[in-house]
């Protein structure tokens, strides 16, 4: 444990950083899960550490999801699920393949189209669950309900 706090104190760019020889490609995502995402890719073992732009078997948080928001998670996940990686680390659950991008862009089909019937609360929490009962997580679908909802009001009293 260090003595001192450490800070940060360079900026990473996007694209390629080498560090003893390892290459890593920094990208960045925007207005998915959340406003800004950094995933990092190792490309020359196919490796993908997508943080929460992909869970597995794990409910998703979708609470700071903007009105198109859903769209651009799925048109994300489609450009990364062209690369067919071996390895892909998520956000939430066990690691795994590429196999996971068409199920993830399942899953966020199914919120979106719950989202659009205008489904809340009780309802939108249970009829996620019911399509998806053995996922984990359950607390990020009451915590998505509950920033939406307050989004939802600061609206309405804006």
């Amino acid at each position: 444990i260090p003595a001192e706090k450490v800070t940060p104190s360079e900026i990473l760019e996007e694209g390629i950083l080498e560090i003893d020889g390892l290459k890593l490609n920094l990208i960045r995502v925007l207005k998915t899960e959340s406003p800004s995402n950094l995933i990092v890719e190792i490309p020359d073992y196919k490796i993908l550490l997508a943080q929460d732009l992909i869970y597995n078997k794990a409910y998703s948080y979708f609470g700071e999801v903007e009105d198109d928001g859903i769209d651009r998670w799925i048109e994300e996940l489609h450009k990364i699920g062209d690369k067919d990686y071996t390895t892909i680390v998520p956000g939430h659950g066990d690691p795994t393949d590429s196999s996971i991008i068409p199920v993830m862009i399942e899953y966020l089909t199914f919120v979106k189209g719950k989202l659009q019937e205008g489904l809340a609360d009780d309802a939108l929490i249970n009829s996620i669950k019911n399509q998806y009962p053995d996922y984990q997580l359950p607390l990020t679908l009451t915590m998505s309900n509950y920033m939406m909802n307050s989004w939802k009001q600061s609206q309405v009293h804006s």
